[in-house]
């Protein structure tokens, strides 16, 4: 006999299934079926080009939804909400999309369209009765938002404890009515356990969100609702061993796009440095929450360095880029480490596309990683994506570290290349080359700076002959503007 086993705490529970010889992974839609079931929903609804912009939307600027698509209940959710708010009138109008805007507006665009829907089954079915619904039983907005909230602190219980369930009786002791609103709304689906099993399955009903990620947007609603009193009193839930890393990112980045622009008081907060929270985290906060003036000088008082440091991995760079992409993106100064061979050009030309369109960053320092040994096309790749950073309009400080033997030499090849047509930043006024320059690679820097307007230019590593010198001795009189030190040491 084969028994399959689905429930999702049965799922995760390695005390039940040792008791299997056999598992079978259960896994979401891929890309390419995500996009089939799309395209097969709007159909069915006769709007094939709103299936169309939902697809290009996913794949674009709002892929923060991408996860929820791979879970098809979710997926047919999605869906659902965006024919309702995706757009009014015509399909080919392209005003409305906000809901897929950020993560936060996501939920909360879902929340509210379940909201929307049990009030209005409530009303209908009054009036199919043919009975006026008393005013007494029409719940408000605000009071399906106090019963999310109330809610809200058991699904933070229930992720401190590393639960992903309810009982009924846990739901019961929520206050007033809130556990019959929550349940209203379709937001919990419900599963009964067999009554006689040799297994170690709960014989009470139980109840699980329909995502996690609901778990970490309620426990987000519940402390938005007084941040600086619940996110004080609930710190050591917050800590618990049972929240991964990516669950507390979670419910920081829900919380700080449900302040918005009162993120600052969250960003202010002296317990939150105590989560050691990556620059990159940080700066997705503020993204989330807005990039108001009062936002970005909250979230600096917590920033331990003012450079923000991204690795040469896709991770790094596809979440970087997003930010850099923004138009409200607060960094100005970025350090760009070489590593992690072989290098991901596809992920590699998104960075430097968004960081080439950004408005932001004045300063940028490139260096490899220590001990690097990149092959011909990684070479190749720093080369190419180096000369496309020097392009950057705004682009005021370039700095280049790297330590190599031939490799090295064919990245300045590369610069010097560029510079000598001409084409780096002419808001280019600070340079520093901290590589080994032999004579050669000395005359070809020095022909790509005469094009520049250079006021401060450093060379600490040159292993040039005589000639080499000399050519930059011919340079520094060419260079009438140049105010800064320059160093050129053996």
């Amino acid at each position: 006999m084969s028994v399959v086993v689905t429930s999702r705490s049965v799922s995760s529970d390695d005390h039940i299934l040792s008791y299997f010889n056999r598992r079978i992974e259960i896994r979401g839609f891929g890309i390419e079926q995500t996009e089939q079931y799309i395209q097969n929903y709007f159909k069915f609804k006769q709007k094939p080009k709103r299936g169309s912009k939902l697809i290009k939307l996913l794949n674009g600027p709002y892929a923060s939804s991408r996860h929820l698509a791979s879970c098809p209940l979710t997926c047919l959710f999605l869906c659902v909400v965006f024919e309702d708010e995706g757009g009014e009138g015509d399909e080919n109008d392209e005003k409305n999309d906000g809901i897929l805007h950020k993560v936060t507006q996501i939920y909360q665009g879902l929340v509210n369209w379940l909201v929307r829907r049990a009030s209005k089954e409530k009303r209908m079915s009054g009036m199919h009765d043919g009975l006026a619904v008393p005013t007494a039983s029409l719940r408000t907005r605000q009071d399906y938002e106090k019963a999310l909230s109330d809610f809200g602190l058991l699904c933070l219980q229930a992720l401190a404890r590393g639960s992903t369930q309810f009982t009924h009786e846990q739901l019961k002791e929520l206050p007033d009515v809130s556990c019959d609103l929550v349940l209203e709304l379709g937001l919990l689906v419900r599963s009964s356990a067999p009554r006689s099993t040799t297994l170690c399955i709960p014989k009470n009903p139980s109840y699980q969100l329909i995502h996690k990620a609901f778990l970490e947007y309620l426990a987000a609603l519940y402390l938005s609702g007084s941040i600086e009193q619940r996110f004080v009193e609930h710190f050591n839930s917050l800590q618990s061993n049972s929240i991964t890393r990516e669950s507390l990112n979670l419910i920081f980045k829900f919380l700080a796009g449900l302040l918005a622009e009162n993120a600052a008081v969250f960003f202010r907060l002296y317990h939150l440095s105590t989560f050691e929270l990556p620059v990159i985290t940080l700066f997705e906060l503020l993204h989330e929450s807005g990039a108001t003036t009062e936002n970005v000088r909250a979230l600096s008082t917590i920033l331990d360095s003012e450079i923000v440091v991204v690795r040469s991995n896709q991770i790094e760079l596809d979440g970087w880029a997003g930010l850099l992409a923004e138009p409200d993106c607060p960094i100005r100064s970025l350090k760009f480490v070489w590593a992690d061979t072989p290098f991901n050009s596809a992920a590699l030309d998104r960075f430097f596309t968004a960081f080439q369109i950004n408005r932001s960053v004045i300063c940028l320092v490139m260096s490899a990683a220590c001990g690097l040994s990149p092959d011909e096309n990684d070479v190749v790749a720093m080369g190419a994506f180096t000369v496309q950073a020097l392009k950057k309009i705004q682009l005021r400080h370039f700095s280049l570290h790297l330590v190599g033997d031939t490799w090295a030499t064919k990245v300045i090849t590369a610069v010097n290349n560029m510079l000598n047509y001409r084409y780096a930043a002419s808001s280019l006024n600070s340079i520093k080359i901290s590589v080994d320059l032999g004579t050669q690679e000395v005359v070809a820097l020095s022909q790509g700076l005469h094009q520049l307007n250079v006021k401060s230019l450093v060379l600490p590593k040159l292993s040039c002959e005589p000639d080499g010198y000399v050519t930059i001795a011919s340079l520094l009189k060419s260079l009438h503007h140049l105010s800064g030190t320059v160093f050129c040491r053996c």
